[in-house]
């Protein structure tokens, strides 16, 4: 079973419905706290359930349950392992009852459904969606990061702790180099099953 996750930012509407086509998405997941865009009306909610609709996809927002008790002071980047607080911080967020709801909810789409978790970071190294996508490995699921077009991406989830390269349009060459994986579309990939709670 495979799951999909994708970000909006930086992202034209064309492109995001040409993403949605080429990876046969029929579910599109957003966990995003706020889903407003000022610049970006199309990835809106309203924007996102008209794009989603002309694709044939279903559009659900979870935002509410997976960001509800997220301090937004505290990116990944800057959550260290060795920090006991850091830790501690994770495993209340993962046990609490949205984040609980949220996993359980991609989870029953994603074993019937070709399934996409939408996040705002175009590259997931500074985003969220790094921790959900932790617990799905965990579970069996596959977990795929979708680039671009022709570019996903799978890496070790213990080592998320760097912000993207400058312009965030792809991962930095570092941590590719530590086990992090991109490759064409053509070669599966599967996400390391580590996470910083391990």
């Amino acid at each position: 079973m495979k799951v999909y996750t994708l970000g909006t930012a930086q992202r034209q509407h064309f492109e995001f419905t040409k993403l949605l086509n080429k990876y046969g998405v029929q579910v599109v997941l957003d966990i995003r706290r706020s889903p407003a865009s000022p610049g970006a009306p199309q990835f809106s909610r309203d924007g996102l359930q008209l794009l989603c609709s002309s694709q044939r996809a279903e559009y659900i927002y979870l935002g509410n349950d997976f960001a509800g008790g997220l301090d937004q002071e505290l990116r990944p980047a800057q959550l260290d392992p060795n920090d006991a607080r850091a830790r501690t911080t994770l495993r209340e967020w993962q046990a609490s009852d949205g984040f609980q709801r949220t996993l359980k909810i991609v989870t029953a789409k994603a074993t019937t459904r070709v399934t996409c978790v939408l996040c705002s970071e175009r590259t997931p190294e500074d985003c969220y969606r790094l921790f959900l996508a932790a617990e799905l490995a965990r579970a069996g699921f596959e977990v795929v990061h979708i680039l671009d077009e022709t570019r996903l991406w799978t890496a070790p989830l213990t080592q998320r702790r760097r912000p993207p390269a400058s312009g965030g349009s792809h991962p930095r060459r570092a941590d590719l180099a530590r086990g992090g994986r991109q490759q064409g579309s053509n070669r599966p990939l599967r996400a390391d099953r580590h996470d910083l709670q391990s």
